[in-house]
């Protein structure tokens, strides 16, 4: 009767451990979509959006990167602004995530597209669109007006001297909103911020003023509002807040993202972040209207971060 029981309990247990088994391999993670990152030098990570495992690290070699990066989710191309690989010329260099995901290549190629700037000109920032239209804002050397300056097919269509439209004349803060397509440029050096929003599909311009002491680290948007990360000090403790475009504080941030890789995803409508710093290895999803982070770990190293979050899907 014993060797009975102790035969029966070794079945039962041999189920169990069975059905354990099958349950750690249905909850594995098999990434579809991801997230995309880039540092400084060109390089950057592919994160899993699911698993939040770094699936590969780009390498790019000799690089240092004037302004942002620049991803196009319908092609998969992604740019940056960078010295030519030929000459002392400022260009895009352009190539595919996908390819390099599916490459065995250590450094990953770029194709150039030229942008056109003289020797009299101080370029504050380039952008390039999904249809490869560039903008530049850019200051006189002579006059010190700021320009804005509109390139399709390699010719410029548009030169709008902003300083005598907006008498931008100062410090300019510059931010780019792919989900929108439109380019917000603020002056700081008055009592109050002032700015002017310009969409890019239509060359439609808006006037903005915000108060002067909402010391702005970041503007964000979804594909229908924009917001602003700020950071104040108050009684000797520092806090973050989320505003509208119109300086109303929607929030307060229950943890600093202000240096975060933040992007806006389509297919799940939401902020999601990658915090690389400061002790934190993290990735997560921002509630706008609380402020509340919900935070996950990532298995791997993504390495540092300078551009926003973006996403595809393979």
């Amino acid at each position: 009767m014993k060797n009975l029981l102790a035969i029966f309990t070794l079945i039962l247990l041999t189920i169990g451990c069975s059905s354990d088994d099958n349950s750690e391999n249905g909850d594995e993670v098999t990434d579809t979509r991801y997230k995309l990152i880039f540092e400084t030098d060109g390089s950057g990570a592919i994160i899993g959006d699911d698993s939040n495992m770094v699936i590969k690290r780009l390498f790019k070699y000799g690089y240092h990167v004037t302004f942002n990066f620049y991803f196009n989710e319908t092609t998969n191309n992604f740019y940056f602004s960078s010295l030519s690989d030929t000459s002392n010329d400022l260009v895009f260099h352009k190539a595919n995530v996908l390819d390099i995901l599916n490459s065995d290549e250590y450094h990953y190629p770029t194709q150039e597209i030229p942008i056109l700037i003289s020797d009299q000109e101080h370029l504050e920032k380039a952008v390039i669109d999904n249809n490869e239209n560039i903008y530049l804002v850019l200051e006189d050397n002579q006059s010190s007006h700021i320009y804005f300056r509109k390139i399709i097919s390699n010719q410029i269509v548009e030169n709008i001297n902003l300083s005598a439209i907006y008498g931008f004349n100062g410090y300019l803060d510059i931010f780019y909103l792919d989900k929108l397509n439109q380019l917000v440029i603020l002056d700081e050096e008055t009592n109050q911020i002032n700015g002017v929003i310009i969409d890019l599909d239509t060359n439609a311009m808006t006037q903005i003023s915000l108060p002067s002491n909402l010391n702005i680290f970041n503007i964000i948007s979804s594909n229908s509002e924009i917001y602003i990360i700020s950071r104040r000090e108050i009684n000797f403790e520092v806090f973050e807040y989320l505003y509208d475009i119109h300086g109303n504080q929607i929030s307060t941030l229950s943890d600093f993202i202000g240096g975060s890789a933040i992007g806006y995803d389509s297919e799940d409508s939401r902020f999601e972040y990658i915090y690389r710093g400061d002790g934190r290895n993290e990735a997560g999803i921002i509630n706008i209207q609380t402020g509340e982070l919900d935070k996950s770990s990532i298995n791997g190293e993504p390495g540092f971060h300078s551009s926003n979050l973006f996403f595809f899907n393979n």
